[in-house]
């Protein structure tokens, strides 16, 4: 089951019939369109282009490595998330703060002092949807005494206004 989660690298993903893999989350990279600006490629993880320049950790042979690359719902809807989970954990325990990635099986995404903060990192692009789903339920942040909810510079960056229109 797992095989269907990932595809061949399609053609046009090579970069003079290499793939290149992302120096910063191992993702492979696809050509772009504009050569000039892009001439290594760019991350197609949102979470990864937006705050990183494009940076190649190495060229792979797709004649000579097994490449596979996730679906785009994966990299959308998981690996994409994932980088801004990682991220919040990665930081709260370099501060000393006890953290946990994923407790519970996922009551939020990083648990701080077990259940005294629960932070879920919301990767939404539209914050008409996000508003929708968190008027809908909170999901596991309901257990935590502080609740917080992460949503990145990038979004907000992107869209003045998403904060006032989750809220």
């Amino acid at each position: 089951m797992v095989d269907t989660f990932f595809d061949p690298v399609p053609e046009v993903w090579l970069i003079n019939g290499l793939a290149h893999r992302c120096a910063y989350c191992g993702t492979l990279m696809r050509s772009h369109p504009n050569k000039k600006r892009f001439p290594e490629g760019r991350c197609p993880i949102r979470q990864c282009n937006s705050r990183n320049s494009p940076k190649v950790s190495e060229k792979l042979d797709p004649n000579k490595d097994y490449l596979r690359i996730a679906n785009p719902q994966i990299l959308t809807y998981w690996t994409g998330p994932a980088i801004d989970e990682l991220n919040i954990f990665d930081t709260a325990r370099q501060n000393g703060l006890d953290a946990e990635l994923y407790p519970e099986s996922d009551l939020c995404d990083v648990a701080i002092n077990e259940r005294a903060i629960g932070i879920d990192a919301k990767s939404y692009t539209s914050p008409v949807t996000l508003a929708l789903r968190l008027n809908r339920s909170i999901g596991g942040l309901i257990h935590y005494h502080r609740r917080i909810l992460a949503v990145s510079d990038q979004l907000i960056e992107d869209n003045l206004n998403y904060l006032s229109t989750v809220i």
